[in-house]
């Protein structure tokens, strides 16, 4: 193969197919070896071609930075996109755990499927946006049913990126090809990016009833829940993530240190570690009321 090798090891699940590679340290540009688990001999099979098949069917020969020619396929480009990108853990352009899940959801589900085997090169405007229109149109995945353009939008993001990611490490070139195409198709690509998301404001009368049918003992978290985003605006994830030390109820403050979505703790947003959601106190007009230490008292 030219990429690395790969050998069987005892590990504490069984015996293991593991692969060894070489890559360049970006810290000093030296080049280091590496390691990459790719599953068990008995689920993989016991042949060294068998183990080759699954370097490649995850993308792992691409790690030792060496090139498929000049003409990488779409999937080589995903997976240094993923390997170098959306698995950064310090340094420039590091994103959210949401961020990365949606991203590598969208890639494994819809993006490598149709693109994954096509030469990157090879990849054409029309082809994509033909793709966005039967997105639209037809029924697709377990809701059976057209993507919106708010969906496609964040699709044509992720796909876009790993073009922009490719020419910026010189996977494949940047800009403009030897046909005066630009390299990254996805930018001519036409889509539909509206959203049929429509915002509905709730009056403070409004949100008094609504209160009001929640104040029982047993929806005692929806009411507190429904006065803290009616009294701050904070986001959902943020409001999940608070605890009783983040409130600031001398200076009238809340600190917005950390989210939670689907089911585990995460940074919050980049706005949200550099600022503090602060509030005023009630009757004073110059924003949002504090939540009363008697509220607080009462959840």
């Amino acid at each position: 193969m030219g990429k690395g090798t790969v050998s069987r090891k005892h590990r504490a699940n069984g015996l293991t197919w593991v692969y060894r590679f070489q890559t360049t340290r970006a810290s000093d540009g030296k080049r280091v070896e590496r390691t990459k688990v790719i599953g068990l001999v008995q689920d993989i099979g016991a042949s060294e071609a068998a183990a080759w098949r699954e370097v490649r069917r995850l993308g792992l020969d691409n790690n030792n930075d060496q090139k498929n020619g000049n003409n990488p396929i779409f999937r080589e480009l995903a997976q240094h996109f993923r390997n170098h990108e959306l698995k950064k853990k310090r340094g420039i352009g590091v994103k959210a755990g949401e961020t990365v899940a949606t991203a590598e959801l969208l890639l494994d589900k819809w993006i490598l499927p149709r693109w994954g085997e096509s030469k990157a090169a090879e990849i054409k405007p029309l082809q994509i946006e033909a793709w966005f229109e039967a997105l639209t149109s037809e029924p697709q995945g377990s809701k059976n049913a057209p993507w919106s353009g708010a969906s496609i939008a964040k699709l044509k993001s992720i796909m876009s990126q790993v073009f922009k990611h490719a020419q910026r490490h010189e996977l494949i070139p940047a800009a403009i090809g030897s046909d005066g195409r630009p390299t990254n198709p996805v930018i001519l690509a036409r889509s539909e990016s509206g959203s049929d998301y429509e915002a509905i404001v709730v009056t403070p009368e409004q949100m008094i009833i609504i209160l009001n049918e929640l104040n029982d003992p047993d929806t005692r978290l929806e009411w507190t829940l429904a006065l803290l985003h009616a009294a701050t605006a904070l986001r959902p994830e943020e409001a999940f993530g608070l605890k009783c030390g983040d409130l600031d109820w001398p200076n009238g403050q809340i600190h917005i240190r950390r989210g939670w979505s689907k089911g585990k703790e995460t940074p919050g947003r980049k706005e949200q570690r550099e600022h503090d959601a602060s509030c005023d106190a009630p009757g004073s007009g110059a924003g949002p009321p504090c939540l009363a230490p008697r509220i607080a008292l009462q959840r």
